[in-house]
């Protein structure tokens, strides 16, 4: 489940680069169409109304689901309506999405706005994060909830658990479980809402979300599972990015190679303006709902920079080896090289941090540059 999710912000980030293929920006699977075998698709509009046997992984600026999907829905999108049914997972990142069809499992979204609409049917638990969550549909199992507004009005089978800031739980709402929220406001209970359980209010939420005792494991646990664990990560990471978007993984290696102190400079650029337009968004009304999903897409797109990094550094230390082996081999070649790197004190940091800015620096071109081209043809 947690890779899962880390997958569909990575395709979050892609989503913000307006990935798209060639030939059109907009991908339809009609109504009558039977797609067998997992769906990848990188446009700015992509409409799925047909039948999906597998996985569906979707970047995109917008996103509609009226069909069918066998298998779960990994998505980073814009805009996402889904009204459609999902037999497996959602695991979504976007900047608002509406959910009024059928889950069959479970769903965990980061997202602006979020809204459940009393359609909605999740026959497993929900874990959403947002700016303002509406929670009015069905929810079979337990729901939590961090944020700063949500209101809660359908049918909850488990429990609630929120870290919120406003709270309301209107008349429509059915909750068979105990609602367990952390706040510095007394949450607005209207009298007709139907709780089963008990309700616990703890005033204070800083110190319950932000819990270091993850961290003292860290410390005094073994590195090298950590640096084990990072590389599966940053492996399967890339091993999508590879297979997803060839064109801009061969256009940033471009940058790296023609441009390299440029990209740096844009890495450096973008580490510093990155969080400023988040906290700038956080403080705007409008601005609001999309900031913590820019705060997340910062966050892992820092992270996984290095991908890029590490596939120009493979091509220039094994020129002829690419040539002959396998992207993906050559890449995991490339990898263990870098892993090892940063376990060196002081040098590896140095190479890491280094890294992430060429990365960001040269996606940013490679992007910049396509859009001159764009703007060139047209």
């Amino acid at each position: 489940m947690f890779l899962r999710f880390l997958i569909a912000l990575i395709l979050g980030i892609f989503s913000l680069f307006d990935v798209h293929a060639e030939e059109s920006d907009l991908l339809v699977l009609e109504e009558n169409q039977i797609f067998s075998g997992n769906f990848f698709a990188g446009k700015s509009n992509v409409q799925i109304s047909g039948v999906i046997k597998g996985d569906a992984y979707v970047a995109a600026a917008q996103c509609s689901v009226d069909g069918i999907i066998y298998g779960d829905l990994i998505i980073g999108c814009a805009s996402v309506d889904i009204s459609g049914h999902v037999t497996g997972n959602v695991r979504a990142l976007a900047g608002q999405i509406t959910i009024s069809g059928t889950v069959d499992k479970n769903v965990s979204v980061i997202a602006g706005n979020i809204q459940i609409d009393p359609l909605a049917k999740i026959n497993g638990s929900a874990v959403v994060m947002g700016s303002n969550i509406d929670m009015s549909g069905r929810i079979a199992s337990d729901v939590t909830i961090l944020g700063s507004h949500a209101k809660v009005g359908g049918d909850i089978g488990g429990d609630v658990d929120a870290y919120i800031n406003e709270l309301r739980i209107s008349s429509k709402a059915k909750i068979l479980g105990d609602v367990t929220y952390k706040s510095s406001n007394i949450a607005l209970i209207d009298q007709r809402a139907q709780i089963v359980g008990k309700i616990n209010y703890h005033q204070t939420v800083l110190s319950n979300i932000i819990d270091w005792s993850w961290l003292k494991g860290l410390v005094l646990g073994s590195k090298l599972l950590v640096v084990l664990m990072n590389f599966a990560f940053t492996f399967v990471f890339g091993w999508i990015v590879i297979k997803l978007f060839p064109s801009q993984v061969s256009m940033s290696t471009k940058m790296l190679n023609d441009k390299l102190v440029n990209s740096f400079g844009v890495g450096i650029v973008v580490l510093v303006l990155a969080p400023l337009l988040s906290i700038v968004l956080l403080v705007t009304v409008i601005g609001a709902p999309f900031a913590l999903a820019l705060i997340a897409l910062n966050i892992f797109s820092f992270y996984t920079a290095k991908i890029f990094f590490v596939i120009w550094m493979t091509g220039r230390m094994f020129p002829k080896l690419v040539k002959k082996k396998g992207k993906l081999l050559m890449f995991a070649l490339g990898l263990s090289v870098y892993y090892i790197c940063t376990i060196i004190p002081y040098i590896g940091t140095m190479i890491a941090f280094i890294s992430m800015l060429l990365g960001v620096g040269a996606v940013v071109l490679a992007q910049s540059e396509k859009n001159s081209i764009i703007a060139h043809k047209k």
